[in-house]
C-alpha cells in the first residue's frame, strides 16, 4: 500500500510588505525549476547553510573558496531566475532561503514511508538584506571542515546558529540529502540510497551500516571519511559515507591535529575502558564495535526511530539558522503558502 505524505504548512495569512501574489510566483518559479532537475533538490538545501555562515544569512558566495565546490551550477540558475523574475519583489538572500525551503518540501515530498499523516511543517521568514557585492564575497566565513570532530560542528552550528545539542543533530539530517564528488570536494559518495528524499536514512546508516574509515581521494591532499556497503554481495552502487563531522554525533570520536590542521584521522575512547585508541584505516565496523557512544548518541536513535520528531526538530533549528543575524523583526514575517494542490514526487 503507498501512502502520501501530508505536509502541513502553517503561515500567518497577513502578507505584510511583501506581495503574496509575488511570493506566490517566486514559489511557483523554484518548484518549477525542481521539476525540470530534481538533483536541485540537496544543492539549495546546501546553498541556504553555506549563505548563512558567517555573520548573516546575506545572498554572497565566494565561489573561489573550495568548500563552495559544486554550488556553482545551483547558484548560477538562481541568478539567472532572480534576475529575470525575481529581482524587484524580495532581496536575493531572501529568494535563496525560499528556494531551499521548496526544496526541502519537494524532497519531503519524496519519501516513501508507511506514516500515512508523515508532518513537515515550514513557514517562510523574509526580511534578509543582500550582502555590498551580491552574489559574490570573498574571504573566508567560517565554513566547518569536513576533518573536524564534535567541537568543529560546535563551532559553527552552536557559536554562530546558537543551537542546542539536539537540534545539532536534527540540522544534520540535512545530510541525508545529496553527496560528495571527487571532483568537487575529494570526498565521494551520498550519505544514504535516497538522496533527494528527506527522509531519516542518515541517522538509520548511522546506527546500522558497518563503516570502514578509508582516503577516498585519487590524489593529494588526502579526503579520510567513512565508508560503508549497504549490501555486501550486491552489483548495484551502493556504497555511502559518513564524514567525521557525521560520525562524531553517534560515536565519541576526536580528530587529530597536526600543525594546526586536521589530519583526518581519529581516536576514539575505547568502550572496553583502554583509553583513547587510533582508529585504523581499512578497519571496518572498528567504531561501531569500539568506541564508546557520543552524548549525542540518544538523538540520532530518536530520530532513527521516528522521523515525525526529526521534522519537529530540524524546523526548529532550520528557523535559527535562516534567521542568523537579523533581529525577530527583520527576518520573522510569516507567508501563506501557494494554495496549489498540486503534488509532486520524483
Amino acid at each position: 500500500m503507498k501512502f502520501a505524505l501530508v505536509l502541513i504548512l502553517t503561515f500567518a495569512v497577513a502578507c505584510f510588505g511583501l506581495d503574496c501574489n509575488d511570493y506566490k510566483k517566486a514559489y511557483l518559479v523554484v518548484d518549477s525549476l525542481i521539476s525540470k532537475n530534481y538533483k536541485l533538490i540537496p544543492d539549495l538545501v546546501r546553498l541556504a547553510f553555506h549563505d548563512c555562515v558567517g555573520e548573516s544569512c546575506n545572498g554572497c558566495l565566494d565561489p573561489q573558496d573550495p568548500l563552495n565546490a559544486g554550488l556553482g551550477y545551483c547558484t548560477k540558475i538562481l541568478e539567472s531566475t532572480y534576475r529575470k523574475y525575481i529581482r524587484t519583489m524580495m532581496s536575493r538572500a531572501d529568494f535563496w532561503s525560499l528556494a531551499s525551503e521548496v526544496a526541502l518540501i519537494r524532497g519531503a515530498l519524496n519519501v516513501r514511508h508507511p506514516l500515512p499523516h508523515l508532518t513537515l511543517r515550514l513557514q517562510y521568514l523574509w526580511g534578509r538584506h543582500d550582502c555590498t557585492n551580491s552574489p559574490i564575497s570573498h574571504g573566508p566565513v567560517g565554513y566547518p571542515t569536513a576533518h573536524g570532530d564534535y567541537g568543529e560542528v560546535l563551532r559553527v552550528l552552536r557559536s554562530m546558529f546558537q543551537l542546542s545539542h539536539r537540534e545539532i543533530v536534527a540540522l544534520m539530517g540535512a545530510h541525508s540529502l545529496g553527496g560528495a564528488l571527487r571532483n568537487e570536494s575529494g570526498f565521494a559518495y551520498t550519505w544514504d540510497s535516497t538522496p533527494y528524499a528527506f527522509d531519516n536514512n542518515y541517522y538509520l546508516n548511522l546506527i546500522n551500516l558497518p563503516y570502514t574509515h578509508v582516503n577516498v581521494a585519487h590524489s593529494k591532499p588526502r579526503r579520510i571519511e567513512f565508508v560503508a556497503q549497504q549490501h555486501r554481495y550486491s552489483d548495484e552502487d551502493d556504497v555511502y559515507m559518513m564524514l567525521n563531522t557525521d560520525m562524531c554525533l553517534y560515536k565519541n570520536i576526536r580528530s587529530i591535529v597536526d600543525d594546526d590542521k586536521y589530519t583526518g584521522r581519529v581516536v576514539c575512547e575505547d568502550d572496553g575502558d583502554k583509553g583513547y585508541v587510533k582508529v585504523p584505516l581499512g578497519a571496518t565496523n572498528f567504531v561501531q564495535s569500539k568506541c564508546e557512544d557520543a552524548s549525542t548518541a540518544k538523538y540520532v536513535e530518536m530520530y532513527a526511530q521516528d522521523i515525525q520528531k526529526f521534522y519537529d526538530d530540524f524546523t526548529v533549528a532550520w528557523y535559527k539558522m535562516v534567521s542568523h543575524g537579523y533581529e525577530s523583526q527583520d527576518a520573522g514575517y510569516r507567508l501563506q503558502p501557494p494554495s496549489d494542490d498540486r503534488v509532486y514526487r520524483q
